[in-house]
């Protein structure tokens, strides 16, 4: 901690001082925890909010903690050696990567050239590398209602925010100026108003 800048002078804005936290998360952890970022970010937003508040330098408990953090975690650079390779390639070397026949699907203009349909794509578009098997249930249902509508219709434009569809009827979740104005009245109703939509498309064993 020594290190970390804890004689910063007086009136300096409140950091994780010394260390850049966030990208040693990712340069020197990275997968090997991967939960280490989250809790870097958690710890450095209630660091700064706690050197705001607190008369005392009770923000240095968090900044101790991230550090601990910091050093236990098991290490790795695979990240920042991932990033640098592929740089280096297409910036210093000039590389071009080709793309691969099977990446051309319906949603790119070569695939609906080369009439690629959503046959292709379950194929080949969609194949998950380190799947768990009997997880997803409602591939084939899916696939069947995307062979026979496409693609999801736009949101109609005043919908896009939580406001009220174009019709006039309320949408499943409300503006914030919305859920202000009915804050007297109970804040599941939206999700009461889905709940039997969600149960008739979750299998029996899923519904506890």
């Amino acid at each position: 901690m020594r290190w970390t800048g804890l004689s910063s002078s007086p009136g300096d804005t409140p950091t994780l001082p010394g260390i850049d936290s966030e990208r040693l998360a990712s340069e020197d952890i990275g997968p090997a925890d991967n939960l280490i970022s989250i809790l870097i970010d958690t710890l450095r937003r209630n660091y700064l909010e706690t050197a705001k508040k607190s008369k005392r330098p009770t923000e240095r408990i968090i900044l101790a903690h991230a550090i601990i953090a910091l050093c236990r975690a098991r290490k790795s650079r695979i990240a920042n050696d991932l990033a640098c390779m592929t740089s280096h390639r297409i910036e210093s070397e000039n590389e071009r990567v080709r793309v691969p026949d099977y990446a051309l699907d319906q949603h790119t203009q070569k695939g609906k050239n080369l009439g690629r349909s959503w046959d292709h794509w379950s194929e080949e578009g969609f194949k998950l590398s380190n799947e768990v098997e009997g997880l997803n249930v409602y591939r084939d249902q899916a696939l069947a209602l995307r062979k026979k509508h496409g693609r999801l219709k736009p949101k109609p434009e005043g919908d896009r925010r939580g406001g009220k569809k174009r019709n006039g009827d309320p949408g499943l979740f409300y503006s914030k100026h919305r859920r202000e104005q009915r804050k007297t009245k109970s804040s599941s109703r939206p999700f009461k108003a889905a709940l039997p939509a969600l149960l008739s498309v979750l299998q029996p064993s899923e519904v506890v």
